[in-house]
C-alpha cells in the first residue's frame, strides 16, 4: 500500500518541485499532515481530504495574482491615451 501511495503522490511532488521549493515544502507538509491525521489520530478520511483540499486551494491557486493583474488592467483603461 505504501508503494501505491507513493506512486499516486509522485506526479504531484514532481510538479511542486518544478514550481519551486516553497510549493514543494507546502505539498510535503500537507501530505504528511493528512497521513498523520489518518494514521495516528485515526480521523475519518473524508474530512481530512476535504480539509486538505480547502487548504490546498488557498495556498496553490493564483487568485491573488489574477486580482492584482485585473487591477492593473483597469488602471490602464482609465488612463487617457496621449497621441
Amino acid at each position: 500500500m505504501l508503494l501505491v501511495g507513493l506512486n499516486f503522490a509522485y506526479p504531484l511532488i514532481k510538479q511542486a518541485y518544478e514550481e519551486g521549493f516553497l510549493k514543494l515544502g507546502a505539498s510535503v507538509v500537507i501530505i504528511l499532515a493528512c497521513a498523520v491525521a489518518v494514521i495516528i489520530f485515526k480521523l475519518s478520511v473524508i474530512p481530512v481530504l476535504l480539509t486538505s483540499a480547502v487548504v490546498s486551494m488557498l495556498i496553490f491557486t493564483s487568485w491573488r495574482v489574477k486580482a492584482i493583474v485585473q487591477q492593473g488592467i483597469e488602471q490602464e483603461e482609465e488612463e487617457p491615451v496621449h497621441d
